[in-house]
Order: C-alpha cells, then sequence, then structure tokens
C-alpha cells in the first residue's frame, strides 16, 4: 500500500510536470463556477429553519436528541459554507480575478457592523469583547470597505475562536501620510491559546494552522489568515503578530486608503429592525411563478412559500416561465 500510495505521488507529480496549464486551469475554473458550489450548501444550512416551521411546529415536538441533530445540520451546513467561502476566495486571489472596490465607506460603520456579529459568539463563550476607533479617524474614507470588513472578521473571529476564556480587544487608529492618504492600523489582541514562535513563521501559509490538534480541535480550513494576509498587501499594506504560547496573541495590520476630498455626509445609525409577528405581517395569499432550475432550490423556496400561504407555480427555465405567465 506504501509503494502504490508513493507511486501514485509521483505520478500526480509528473503529470504536474508534464502539464503546468491544468493547475492553472483548475484555479481559474473554482472563481468562476463557485456559485454552483455554494448554491446546494446555502439550502442545506436553511433546511432546519423550515424544519422548526414545520406544521405542527417541531421546535415544540422534538425531543432533545432529534433538536440537536437539527441544531448540527445546521452548524455543519455554515461550516461547510465557509470553507467553500474560503477556498472561492483564495482561487480568486491565486488566479489573480480578485479586484479592489474602491469607494467611499464609513469607517465606524464599517467596524461596528463586523464586530457586532462577533460580539454574539464572544458573548456567548463568555467572553468580553470591546473595541475602540480612535477619535482622530475620519468618518469617511476610500477604499475597499467589503475586504477590510473580511479581514478584521476573519482575525477578530480567529481570536475567539481560540480564547476560552478573558477577552479580546481590537483598536484602530489613522497615521496620515499626507492630506490625500492614511494608513489605517488594526490591532486585535487576546487572552486565548497563544502561537509558538516556531508555528508564527508559517501561520500566513495556505492550508496551515498552527499544527494538526488546532485543526482537530477548532477546525477550518487553514485559508483564513493566508487570505487575509493577500488582502492586506493588496491593500498596501503589513500585517504581523505577536505571540507566546499559552499567553495570548496580537495580530497588527495595517491598510492604505484615501481621503476623499469632500466626504459624503454621514448617515444616520442603523437602528434595530423590530420584530415582526405573523399577525402584523398578515398578507393576502399570492399566486407566485418560481423560476428555477437547481432541484433543491426548487424543493426549498416552494416549502418556504408555501409555508407563507402562497400558492406556488414551478417553471424550471425561462422558457417554461413564459408559457407559464
Amino acid at each position: 500500500m506504501t509503494r502504490c500510495l508513493r507511486s501514485n505521488s509521483r505520478e500526480n507529480t509528473s503529470s504536474r510536470t508534464r502539464f503546468p496549464g491544468v493547475n492553472s486551469c483548475a484555479a481559474a475554473a473554482w472563481p468562476r463556477h463557485g456559485w454552483r458550489r455554494r448554491r446546494p450548501c446555502t439550502c442545506g444550512k436553511r433546511i432546519p429553519w423550515l424544519a422548526r416551521r414545520a406544521v405542527p411546529p417541531l421546535d415544540t415536538d422534538l425531543s432533545a436528541e432529534q433538536r440537536e441533530y437539527i441544531e448540527t445540520v445546521k452548524g455543519s451546513g455554515e461550516a461547510l459554507l465557509s470553507i467553500i467561502d474560503d477556498i472561492l476566495d483564495f482561487s480568486k486571489i491565486e488566479a489573480g480575478k480578485l479586484s479592489l472596490d474602491a469607494r467611499p465607506f464609513h469607517v465606524r460603520n464599517t467596524v461596528d457592523q463586523a464586530l457586532r456579529l462577533l460580539s454574539i459568539r464572544a458573548e456567548a463563550k463568555g467572553l468580553t469583547m470591546s473595541w475602540n476607533v480612535a477619535a482622530d479617524t475620519p468618518e469617511c474614507l476610500i477604499g475597499d470597505g467589503h475586504r477590510l470588513r473580511q479581514i478584521l472578521i476573519n482575525l477578530a473571529g480567529n481570536a475567539i475562536k481560540f480564547t476560552d476564556t478573558g477577552s479580546v480587544r481590537i483598536e484602530v487608529a489613522p497615521e496620515f501620510t499626507d492630506h490625500q492618504k492614511l494608513l489605517l492600523h488594526f490591532q486585535v489582541t487576546d487572552t486565548g491559546i497563544g502561537i509558538s514562535p516556531d508555528q508564527q513563521a508559517k501561520i500566513f501559509d495556505s492550508f496551515s494552522q498552527a499544527d494538526s490538534s488546532t485543526t482537530r480541535r477548532f477546525g477550518g480550513t487553514g485559508l483564513g489568515l493566508a487570505i487575509a494576509a493577500r488582502l492586506v498587501e493588496m491593500m498596501g499594506g503589513q500585517i504581523q503578530i505577536e505571540s507566546e504560547s499559552g499567553h495570548g496573541s496580537t495580530f497588527r495590520f495595517s491598510v492604505q486608503l484615501d481621503i476623499p476630498a469632500q466626504p459624503p455626509q454621514t448617515p444616520a445609525p442603523v437602528q434595530p429592525t423590530p420584530a415582526v409577528t405573523r399577525s402584523q405581517d398578515a398578507r393576502a395569499p399570492l399566486q407566485v411563478l418560481l423560476v428555477e432550475d437547481h432541484l433543491v432550490n426548487q424543493w426549498y423556496a416552494q416549502r418556504l412559500l408555501e409555508k407563507l400561504g402562497h400558492t406556488v407555480r414551478l417553471a424550471v427555465n425561462g422558457r417554461v416561465a413564459v408559457d407559464l405567465y
């Protein structure tokens, strides 16, 4: 068996050498067809929501064991979707297909929106999570706010994941280079498990974590920090780590952003949406024409609409939809 595995490994290496275009084609195909891979996972993640809204409602009729099964399916779907998103992002970067979308964004809103979501996870673990944006940080800057939020969520999410007790703290501060540009510095500090010096050397490599036991205990692809490092580099910055095994970690990164000549008006703070009950949202049933070619999506969307009281007609493509309409 060992000889066979070694032989196959040599054959695969030889194939990659003889056909160098295969790897580049595969890298290009992943981002181009990524939506096909995400779609069934998205449905799988949402099916447990339908189970809870079954008639009679399963939330009240399920035993503790059955409820645990449904929550496991939901959690597994979310984890798988996260893995696919990481692979898609990394493949886009490797294929040179990922580009930044520079536009004005509000710094404090971007930071708050990213970290408020994570604070719920931190609270569930009993951690103290806090963040601060320095007072002299401009309200509005020009850059890719979406990718900046992705970097911040990745680093702060890792801090929460690898911290069992204590706190996670995020600091944001500007460094003005001239009247048109600045470096925005971020610092993410945790009291978690820490990383030894020899492991720090490879922490930003793709498909890498501190050690195999980390992967078994905490999961993940080992792509998150690699993606964050690449994005930071694309945004003209650097990323660094200070850590000691057993004594927490501090990640620092900076990104280069433009200062708008005339900052747009600051938007009003986002107010939480009040909960809407079924009686408040009562509407007349609708005749819905559902156009969808994926079997799982068809099943999920049709069940969801029917549970809301609507009548559904299904079309598998646009031509059938036009005929039905």
